[in-house]
């Protein structure tokens, strides 16, 4: 899957300092707690078992590079959720590839050329960025590894049409998206259930 979300501009200043260990605890608590909901809905449990590939930032061509590792309860084999992140002058291209953890090699290759292939035009590019009047993100890598690019997608695409088109891989990649989003945010921004307002 392919898209484009105007994220506005994110930031990679803190690219080499990013504690991506922290993130996928919080992202493995966030799907954990989905857990109990996911089987009175009918459907498996789903584990994130750790990153597939560590999350890498290529600064040179502004790509962010990572795949998780799931288990679905039931399945002898795992599932692959690899990411690609893209960053532009406001917005994030995003490839998103769902398979089993035995083609990691092939989805890394595919991953690896589309990240050095594809270019934003003139005026769009990461470098074009101008602080006084376009708009910044409101999350950085991180932010985007935990599911801030993906929750949108999901949204946009609706939910129903992928799974009845797709069936259950897209279906265990998309719960880890919004599982993994709701762990990172309640970790890092302090948001508990029953708070009132907004992150």
């Amino acid at each position: 899957m392919i898209t484009y979300e105007d994220t506005g501009h994110v930031a990679d200043t803190d690219a080499q300092s990013q504690d991506y260990g922290t993130v996928l605890k919080g992202m493995q608590e966030g799907a954990e707690s989905q857990n109990a909901e996911r089987k009175q809905a009918g459907y498996p449990a789903m584990h994130l078992v750790g990153w597939a590939q560590p999350p890498a930032y290529d600064a040179g061509n502004h790509a962010l590079i990572w795949a998780r590792e799931l288990a679905l309860e039931g399945d002898p084999v795992n599932g692959l959720n690899y990411d690609v992140r893209l960053l532009g002058r406001t917005g994030v291209l995003s490839l998103n590839m769902l398979a089993s953890m035995k083609d990691l090699g092939d989805v890394r290759t595919a991953a690896q050329s589309f990240g050095r292939s594809v270019r934003f035009e003139p005026g769009a590019a990461y470098t074009d960025f101008n602080a006084s009047t376009d708009k910044a993100a409101e999350y950085g890598l991180a932010g985007l590894v935990a599911g801030g690019v993906a929750l949108g997608v999901a949204k946009k695409v609706g939910l129903l049409a992928i799974i009845l088109k797709f069936g259950k891989v897209i279906l265990i990649g998309l719960a880890a998206f919004g599982a993994a989003a709701l762990g990172f945010f309640r970790k890092f921004f302090g948001r508990k259930d029953g708070d009132e307002g907004t992150i």
